[in-house]
């Protein structure tokens, strides 16, 4: 895999990070959504992991948005690991 298609991975991955904490949700609270185990929710949005595309669509269901949020560029180059400020709006 090239760098620039490793690059865009990680631009997903981060933007799906900051949607979730942008709606204060936890990534248990994610897992919950999608009904799968914590780790695995953990390893999607880390990037251990590839997704289908069928898991981005229910990402986007989840988080109340069109999958093509997921590849606006990303606001942040990382998010500190943690919980969600409420006061975030993206």
């Amino acid at each position: 895999m090239g760098e620039k298609t490793k690059d865009g991975i990680k631009a997903v991955n981060r933007r799906i990070q900051e949607l979730r904490v942008a709606r204060g949700l936890t990534q248990a609270q994610m897992a919950e959504k999608l009904d799968v185990t914590l780790r695995a929710y953990q390893y999607w949005e880390s990037g251990e992991k590839d997704m289908r595309v069928s898991t981005l669509i229910h990402l986007a269901l989840a988080l109340s948005c069109h999958p093509s949020k997921f590849f606006d560029k990303p606001k942040s180059k990382s998010l500190k690991p943690g919980r969600p400020s409420r006061n975030k709006k993206i």
